[in-house]
């Protein structure tokens, strides 16, 4: 990707997000220093999506909520022959996609970024089957997650820092994976029959979800390849282990003990895929979905859709 000195950038910021301390000041001055005009909104604000016609690039700092937001909505753009390249400059709690795109979160390495401009392609997952069709960004599933999800929203407590909130959702994890019942499903992966009664079933575009908890180590946002993964119940012992187990490193869950230990099956996934599931609650990201029981879904793959700007 290349831009001229002078071209248009659009700042969007989530100054709620995380622990970052960008102020609107420091990022204008960083972008303009960099020989790019710009303009800023905050996301909190009506009218974010709001930009100029000749705007050639979109910074995006905040979380893994705010990047799906404006996925969406460049997404959505008629006016858009394609949607506009996406700088992340991450600054949330997770930030799933970031860290599998090896994006960095330091502010002071924006000036470097807008030189180099390196630009890759993403991979977008679709989902419908619930009365609409739905996008995502990292994953989409149903079982331990979406509970995790709705747990964590009831915790009405304050963060002093990213670092503790991951770990309070990693104790929750543990103790929904404890207690949640493993419910029957029956999945279509690329002309394949799995089923059974599973405790989670993941459809993944990147190598980890939720608290940093890595569910397909190889995934590649931009090869036009998902990852499902599939925890059966009879595994749960096995998982609960697993997460004892599991070390943390650079603030994510990691484990260094090899695929050939995962407790839960890991298939790739290359064209549409069809779900049909006891569970009625989902999530698409960062969004919890009810839908009805043995509903079908279908989960499908927009090819490179996106342009991420590392």
């Amino acid at each position: 990707m290349t831009m001229k000195n002078g071209a248009h950038v659009h700042i969007l910021h989530n100054p709620k997000a995380g622990e970052q301390d960008s102020t609107r000041a420091d990022l204008i001055r960083l972008v303009e220093a960099s020989g790019f005009s710009c303009d800023y909104a905050s996301v909190k604000e009506n009218g974010w999506h709001r930009f100029k016609p000749h705007t050639s690039l979109l910074i995006v700092v905040g979380g893994d909520g705010t990047v799906r937001a404006v996925a969406q909505r460049t997404l959505k753009s008629m006016h858009l022959a394609k949607p506009l390249p996406l700088l992340l400059l991450p600054a949330g709690t997770a930030n799933n996609l970031a860290a599998t795109l090896g994006i960095s979160s330091q502010t002071s390495d924006l000036p470097s970024r807008l030189s180099g401009l390196r630009q890759r392609p993403v991979d977008v997952g679709t989902i419908s089957g619930f009365g609409k069709t739905s996008f995502f960004l990292e994953g989409a599933g149903s079982g331990l997650f979406p509970v995790l999800m709705r747990t964590m929203k009831s915790d009405r407590r304050e963060f002093s820092t990213r670092e503790e909130e991951l770990e309070v959702a990693r104790k929750k994890l543990y103790d929904v994976a404890k207690a949640h019942e493993a419910t029957y499903a029956e999945l279509m992966i690329d002309g394949k029959v799995y089923q059974g009664n599973f405790l989670l079933v993941e459809i993944l575009n990147t190598q980890s979800i939720g608290p940093n908890l890595q569910l397909a180590p190889d995934a590649d946002p931009g090869d036009g390849v998902f990852h499902v993964a599939m925890l059966r119940g009879e595994n749960r012992e096995a998982f609960l282990a697993y997460l004892a187990g599991a070390k943390l490193t650079n603030g994510k869950m990691d484990d260094n003990r090899g695929k050939a230990s995962l407790p839960w099956d890991l298939v790739e996934m290359k064209e549409e895929t069809h779900i049909r599931s006891e569970s009625t609650l989902l999530h698409v990201d960062d969004k919890l979905v009810e839908c009805r029981e043995n509903s079908l879904l279908r989960i499908g793959i927009r090819k490179g859709v996106l342009d991420m700007v590392l």
